[in-house]
């Protein structure tokens, strides 16, 4: 799953680094597309727009310089106009 190390996903299940947090401790597939995802645009040296209205996946996407989140698809649509 393009090197998602599971030793790094419990790393940050232990610490609530986001998508975790102590009211939200079954983040393990968010946690898992998430870094996914993430090393695979780094590669591609590309970004790519995450859309959802779950705060955890807002949090892990700020500290991110390759997920932009969004809270609607208004905003990426408008941007592609």
């Amino acid at each position: 799953m393009f090197d998602v190390s599971p030793a790094f996903i419990f790393k940050m299940y232990f610490k609530d680094i986001p998508p975790f947090s102590k009211k939200k401790r079954d983040e393990f597939p968010d946690a898992f597309s998430l870094v996914a995802l993430e090393n695979w645009f780094k590669r591609q040296d590309e970004k790519v727009r995450i859309v959802s209205d779950d705060g955890d996946l807002k949090n892990y996407c700020e500290e991110s310089h390759t997920l932009i989140y969004e809270s609607g698809c208004q905003t990426p649509i408008d941007s592609w106009n």
